[in-house]
């Protein structure tokens, strides 16, 4: 891996681009970029090019930003949060520490309880489904329901979570820390902090990279759940000073960009047959 490192000349100075306006040569070509790949991205979704361009214009005549992304994620941040509780909350946990498994309804350690805390506002049997959906959650005989895995909740068996992951992550969080950063001009306490590792691999190995390295960003990730959940409960009278911070972790395999591979005589020969 290739690391940079600021020159002597340069270490601790405002980097060369901040302040700057790009040039328009640069701003115009980064622009199309970017707008090709939001077109091929969402023609992989299947919405029709047609139709994209009928949604540019309209989006054109208003300033204004509807968050259709925030409040479908809502859902499933809140369904990691139930399953986090399971885990780990005294009441839903056996002798062992294990989670234990629950009724489904009732008063007390049951999953309507978990249901109603986190996801107040969906009927119990759909935070069933989502969980049975979304996550490692199966339903037993007898009224009773299970949690055999983590607290990972599986948005891509859902393509609108999918999507408004992009959305709501990729393009508005990464961008917005990418905007901070130059905004703090070079200084490490004020930037916020990214890093990139990546090297060239094959399916395969990449294969075996993510699942190596799955339950050590899991371990990451609570630890940083708990550190965060430590300064909220120390926000209670500055709520309107409060938005949404935190850690993202995600593993990418940039394949999109590849030609797909020229079939073979036998699969042509298949194909015509």
């Amino acid at each position: 891996m290739t690391r940079l490192k600021p020159s002597s000349a340069t270490r601790g100075k405002t980097p060369v681009n901040s302040g700057k306006p790009m040039a328009k040569a640069q701003l115009e070509a980064l622009a199309a970029e970017l707008y090709a790949v939001v077109v091929r991205a969402l023609t992989l979704y299947g919405l029709p090019i047609a139709r994209q361009r009928q949604l540019l214009r309209e989006t054109f005549k208003s300033t204004r930003v509807n968050n259709v992304s925030g409040p479908l994620l809502e859902q499933f941040r809140n369904l990691s949060d139930l399953l986090t509780a399971w885990l780990e909350d005294l009441p839903y946990i056996d002798a062992t520490g294990r989670p234990r498994i629950l009724p489904i309804k009732g008063r007390g350690a049951t999953f309507e309880s978990l249901a109603r805390q986190f996801l107040p506002e969906r009927p119990l049997e759909e935070v069933i489904a989502l969980a049975c959906q979304t996550s490692s959650v199966g339903v037993l005989s007898g009224g009773r329901i299970a949690v055999y895995g983590d607290a990972m909740v599986k948005c891509v068996m859902s393509p609108e979570a999918t999507l408004a992951q992009t959305i709501a992550h990729v393009i508005q969080i990464i961008s917005t820390s990418q905007v901070n950063m130059d905004i703090a001009r070079g200084d490490p306490i004020l930037g916020r902090f990214e890093r990139l590792v990546c090297h060239m691999i094959n399916p395969e190995q990449f294969h075996v990279f993510k699942t190596a390295l799955r339950p050590q960003l899991n371990d990451l990730c609570e630890r940083a759940d708990r550190l965060l959940k430590a300064h909220a409960s120390k926000n209670s009278r500055k709520k309107r000073d409060t938005v949404n911070g935190g850690l993202g972790v995600y593993v990418f395999y940039d394949d999109l960009g590849k030609k797909p591979p020229r079939p073979t005589a036998a699969a042509r020969t298949r194909a015509r047959s």
